[in-house]
């Protein structure tokens, strides 16, 4: 299970955008919990924070995470305007997944590699972005922890 460190304003500023590792945002009407986005950080601490929630001065975001400042996301998993660097992974129902480049494959090979017999209780295979969803941090902490 993740755990998340509540994302403040506070905390963004002391988080280096060159050490962002992933970040993933909910849509408005994703299935989960929507609006919401995380950031892993290279010491693998998972941030969070529901945005209508929270009340958070978005603006702030965008100046930290400049990822979002020209990153479009569109219903379905479309994106525009992705920032280079990073490599966009939808995880079905409104959630989208981004990576940096250096991690994008490994954490799709282990998750292939991992889950691909992952089947729901009635036999069918889940949908490789169900299992995108479940898996994407366990998968990032592993790679990231074998490479110390």
């Amino acid at each position: 299970m993740k755990t998340h460190i509540r994302l403040t304003e506070e905390k963004l500023g002391s988080l280096k955008y060159d050490d962002v590792l992933a970040i993933t945002i909910a849509e408005s009407g994703a299935m989960g919990v929507p609006n919401l986005l995380e950031v892993v950080d290279k010491d693998l601490n998972l941030y969070g924070t529901i945005l209508e929630i929270e009340k958070v001065d978005f603006e702030k975001f965008e100046d930290k995470l400049t990822l979002l400042k020209t990153l479009r996301v569109h219903p379905f998993g479309e994106i525009s305007n992705l920032e280079d660097g990073w490599e966009h992974f939808y995880m079905g129902a409104g959630n989208n997944l981004f990576l940096r480049n250096k991690y994008a494959n490994s954490v799709e090979k282990y998750i292939d590699d991992n889950y691909a017999d992952e089947k729901f209780e009635d036999g069918k295979e889940k949908p490789k972005t169900l299992k995108r969803y479940i898996h994407w941090f366990e998968a990032l902490k592993n790679i990231v922890t074998s490479e110390k």
